[in-house]
């Protein structure tokens, strides 16, 4: 089974998460959180692997591109998408930076596929 999490924002950089207040973080987590268990009933029991796309005008370092996945990976977590985001679970994670043109709409998706 795949599940796809689309977000009408880029979400913010590894950096700009370490910036921000705690407050401010657990909202948007919460928010995030919300948005997945909207998006769908589907629960991923066994492993899996991830791939995260940032569609951005500006294109991140990689830290930087996980930590921004890491806040959404966190929701599906917490939303209770996945059972747990440790090495033995999350197999082969992919992230990838995608530039698109100042004006165009900036997503991030997540798409989760099961491997068992």
């Amino acid at each position: 089974m795949i599940t796809i999490i689309t977000i009408p924002q880029a979400l913010p950089s590894l950096n700009a998460i370490r910036k921000m207040h705690k407050g401010d973080y657990k909202k948007l987590r919460d928010m995030l959180q919300q948005y997945a268990r909207m998006t769908t009933r589907y629960r991923h029991p066994g492993r899996i692997t991830i791939e995260y796309y940032r569609y951005s005008p500006g294109v991140l370092d990689f830290d930087n591109l996980a930590g921004s996945g890491k806040i959404l990976l966190d929701a599906c977590r917490f939303a209770g998408l996945i059972i747990d985001d440790r090495p033995g679970i999350l197999l082969r994670p992919h992230y990838e930076n995608i530039k698109i043109k100042r004006g165009e709409q900036p997503q991030s998706v997540l798409k989760i596929i099961d491997l068992d």
